[in-house]
């Protein structure tokens, strides 16, 4: 193996002795702590999820927000940490470690503004720029995939994946326990300095990768891309709020739907397109990002929204404390997922990156099935529910992140991962949208249940099934066209 710029650069800096705690390191990091760095970075983004959302009525309630408002800062914090991820091909240009030093620093600064907010205003801008840090995980994979060996990679994607759901819950109850013993600022200062140390840690340790400066950016694809993702997700999480037949969801969904449909006319017409038209119809990228959309609008938006409502529902659902339904049915979730990842990330590479994605995949569809007739029996859910987070978001996740990077075009390495980011958030707001649309029929039958939950849980299986059946199609990447094609173009 050839010397890296970076260890050609080690002689010549050799005199200098005095480091400042933000000079880089100067030789090729372990793969142990090149993955360190890069999950303290993508707990940035997940903590901003995670410790955040139950201290929304905290929040609410201490800054005089509206509850319309309270929902608005967090679809713009998803919004931005969608858009982001767009934009990530942007760094084969610039270099991905410099876009992830300038990404973190904007989300210290956001969560700095949180703490600090007198105003509505003020809040509402540091959780757009917190959702900056929503680039760490396409970037991490695609850093981790140059820099580690195929197994190494595996290994490193599984512990990255590991923290998806959070901190085994944990960091769901610490943020409760923050804002009810020290106030909700307590929490943004904690992940200010969190924010701070990835930026340390990456700067440090990431190597400095090579910028294509001469390499032409696709702006016309970008812009065009971001506005019609950006549209339709407003929309989207706005539905519930506003009103479906809203001028704004409406003006903003549909024309989110238009700009999407002019990308591949504007991507056909551009001398050096953001991505091939070809690829887009190709069975190497689109199952994958379908798979992706439709699994995490039925996993995630059942974990995430339908479980929490239908646990806490007294007069439709189970009736339980926030805090026991967390205990319950998130946190048993989360851990088995922090658990399964890396050892799914470690198998992948020997048993296959496809066949790990569809079946698990598969089994957490049939659980999704059984939940979806059986949502009365409390203890079936309460077991089923943590096999979806092993299977799904321990196992299927790790293994659609790696495929990400292995499918993604030669010519444009970040393309796939951010892509497939993207689509992780539209298909949560996609399936938040239609549970939604299902609640607003919900009333409460003989059985306790209401049947807005079980028409919501039954489209959420309805989507995860699909997923399953969709990820067939997914190519083994030693047996993908992609490379050559992006190649041979």
């Amino acid at each position: 193996m050839e010397p890296t710029d970076r260890q050609q650069g080690t002689a010549m800096s050799a005199p200098s002795r005095t480091r400042s705690v933000f000079a880089s390191t100067q030789k090729s990091p372990s793969p142990f702590a090149l993955t360190a760095a890069l999950v303290v970075a993508v707990a940035t983004y997940q903590l901003a999820t995670t410790m955040v959302a139950p201290t929304l009525p905290v929040i609410t309630k201490d800054l005089s927000l509206s509850p319309a408002t309270t929902g608005l800062t967090q679809a713009l914090f998803f919004l931005v940490a969608a858009l982001i991820e767009v934009v990530v091909p942007i760094s084969d240009r610039y270099g991905r470690r410099a876009m992830l030093v300038v990404c973190l620093a904007l989300t210290a600064l956001g969560h700095v503004l949180a703490a600090t907010a007198a105003s509505e205003q003020m809040f509402l801008a540091g959780r757009v720029m917190q959702g900056l840090s929503g680039v760490a995980f396409p970037l991490a994979f695609v850093t981790l995939h140059k820099n580690l060996s195929p197994i190494q990679f595996g290994r490193s994607v599984g512990i990255i994946a590991a923290v998806n759901l959070g901190i085994t819950g944990v960091d769901t109850l610490a943020g409760s326990y923050l804002a009810e013993s020290l106030g909700f600022r307590s929490i943004f200062w904690c992940m200010a300095a969190i924010s701070v140390t990835a930026l340390v840690l990456v700067h440090r340790i990431v190597p400095k990768d090579d910028a294509k400066s001469t390499m032409s950016i696709d702006w016309a694809g970008i812009v065009v891309l971001c506005l019609g993702i950006g549209a339709l997700l407003f929309g989207l999480s706005q539905g519930g709020t506003l009103g479906w037949t809203s001028p704004t969801v409406l003006i903003t969904g549909i024309g989110g739907i238009v700009a999407i449909g002019l990308f591949p006319l504007v991507e056909y017409r551009s001398r050096l397109p953001l991505v091939q038209t070809a690829l887009l119809r190709s069975r190497d990228v689109w199952p994958l990002l379908v798979v992706v959309l439709l699994s995490m609008g039925g996993m995630f938006t059942t974990y995430s929204y339908l479980l929490p409502l239908i646990a806490q529902d007294h007069s439709s659902g189970y009736g339980l404390s926030p805090v026991t339904a967390t205990l319950r049915f998130i946190v048993p979730a989360a851990a088995a997922a922090f658990i399964c990842a890396p050892i799914a990330g470690r198998l992948a590479p020997r048993l296959g990156w496809r066949r790990i994605a569809v079946s698990t995949l598969a089994v957490s569809a049939a659980c999704m099935v059984v939940i979806a007739f059986f949502p009365q029996n409390q203890l079936l859910v309460a077991i089923l529910v943590p096999v979806i987070g092993f299977c799904y978001f321990g196992a299927t996740e790790t293994a659609m992140n790696g495929l990400g990077v292995l499918l993604s075009p030669k010519n444009s390495p970040s393309f796939l991962p951010g892509i497939a980011g993207c689509c992780f958030a539209l298909g949560v707001s996609v399936g938040t949208a239609a549970a939604t649309a299902a609640l607003s029929h919900n009333s409460t039958p003989a059985d306790g249940i209401g049947n807005g939950y079980l028409l919501a849980l039954a489209a959420m299986a309805a989507m995860a099934v699909a997923a399953a059946a969709v990820s067939f199609l997914i190519p083994r990447p030693a047996a993908s066209g992609v490379a050559a094609t992006a190649d041979h173009q």
